[in-house]
């Protein structure tokens, strides 16, 4: 990552992490997993490029409790930002 430095201003850890259609929270029930691998992915983004901001999410839907967990797994002490997607669940039907 040392050529990169200065290119890559953030990491996202993960799009969509508490969305079905992006990890299967249903084999993950208690997101133990997926806080694992997002501490290990904080940490090695810090470990290769320390400049480089580290994101968890865009996180869709906006969900406290998602939030809550991760930070019950220590996740938080690892990303420097939480992404969130700012639509709708049902923003697929949406006129334009």
């Amino acid at each position: 990552m040392a050529c990169a430095a200065g290119m890559i201003e953030a990491a996202m850890i993960w799009n969509e992490p508490n969305n079905l259609s992006h990890w299967d929270f249903e084999l993950d029930q208690e997101w133990q997993e997926f806080g694992a691998l997002a501490t290990l992915a904080g940490q090695a983004i810090r470990s290769e490029a320390p400049a480089v901001t580290r994101v968890l999410g865009g996180i869709s839907p906006i969900d406290a409790d998602f939030i809550t967990t991760m930070r019950r797994y220590g996740v938080l002490d690892h990303v420097d930002a939480v992404a969130v997607q700012g639509f709708r669940a049902d923003a697929s039907k949406t006129c334009w």
